[in-house]
């Protein structure tokens, strides 16, 4: 006869493969936290990209006036 025990490990394991479901309520905290997070790497990306000098963003394939549309959508050739 096999004994089966519950460890923590089991548990990770478990919440990593996705089995348990999450809560409605944990996903209506966490969206507003993503919404920021995204919104900090945008204006931090834009940031960077506005320090660089002309001739490295031509490098890079942008011009200025195209550095929010490239932040928010991507660079798309």
């Amino acid at each position: 006869m096999t004994q089966f025990t519950h460890t923590r490990d089991q548990s990770f394991r478990q919440a990593r493969s996705g089995r348990r479901m999450p809560s409605v309520f944990g996903g209506l905290m966490i969206a507003p936290l993503r919404w920021a997070q995204r919104a900090w790497a945008r204006h931090r990306d834009e940031r960077l990209l506005q320090g660089l000098s002309d001739v490295q963003l031509r490098d890079l394939g942008i011009t200025r006036g195209q550095i929010q549309r490239v932040v928010r959508d991507g660079l798309h050739r």
